[in-house]
């Protein structure tokens, strides 16, 4: 039934009568098909070891065995000349080209769940993990040490080591240009920095607003702030 069904389905297709003929075409559904089934039930009870192949090998054992017996059914209603619906007409068509395809994905899929195969993605699942989560950790580090590097940065201590770094890089350049010793430079500095403060616009000073002051004497109130004449209180 399988050779029937795939012959009937490849005849007349031009890319398998160009490169492989219809009949061959056939022959490769029956080994897909009925070699895959029987593979398989073999296997279930030898290679096939692992929870993995043994649960995917189970479910195509149930999907080709309703394969089979639907290429039964459509084989008998097209050798009686029966009147077939036209869905028999493009299982027939379409269906041995599908077989081929996920008969190449079933065994890919199984040899890839071998023992040695899970244990190797269940490491590299493990590894993709630890690097996720290395990296997102790095990523806080980094934000964190970048904040602390900043809070620094802008800290009043920070600013007087420039300035200090600052200075004594002027003083050793005056040193050096001019012959001077190092005092002698500083000197000149201080000079320099005291002048331009000089010069700088004196700030006024913020106006103190007046406030009442209460007088007390012998626990009595003498006086409010505003009017001091005023009668002691008893």
């Amino acid at each position: 039934a399988s050779y029937f069904i795939g012959h009937k389905g490849f005849v007349g297709n031009p890319f398998y009568e160009r490169f492989i003929g219809a009949s061959n075409a056939a022959l490769l559904v029956v080994v897909c098909l009925d070699g895959t089934f029987l593979a398989l039930v073999w296997g279930m009870g030898s290679f096939l070891k692992t929870s993995e192949q043994r649960g995917l090998a189970g479910k195509a054992l149930v999907a080709i065995k309703a394969i089979l017996c639907l290429n039964i059914f459509a084989a008998f209603l097209i050798v009686q000349g029966a009147h077939v619906a036209p869905i028999v007409n493009n299982y027939v068509v379409y269906g041995s080209p599908l077989v081929i395809g996920a008969t190449i994905w079933l065994w890919s899929s199984l040899y890839s769940r071998r023992r040695a195969g899970v244990m190797m993605a269940t490491a590299l699942d493990t590894q993709a993990r630890k690097a996720d989560l290395w990296r997102a950790q790095f990523l806080v580090d980094e934000a964190r040490n970048k904040a602390a590097y900043n809070l620094a940065q802008n800290s009043v201590a920070m600013n007087a080591l420039r300035n200090e770094a600052a200075k004594r890089k002027a003083v050793a350049d005056v040193a050096a240009e001019f012959g001077l010793t190092q005092a002698e430079a500083a000197k000149l500095y201080d000079q320099a920095e005291q002048q331009k403060a000089a010069a700088l616009p004196a700030v006024p000073a913020a106006p103190v607003a007046n406030k009442p002051v209460v007088k007390w004497q012998g626990g009595q109130q003498v006086g409010n702030g505003v009017d001091w004449n005023q009668a002691p209180k008893v």
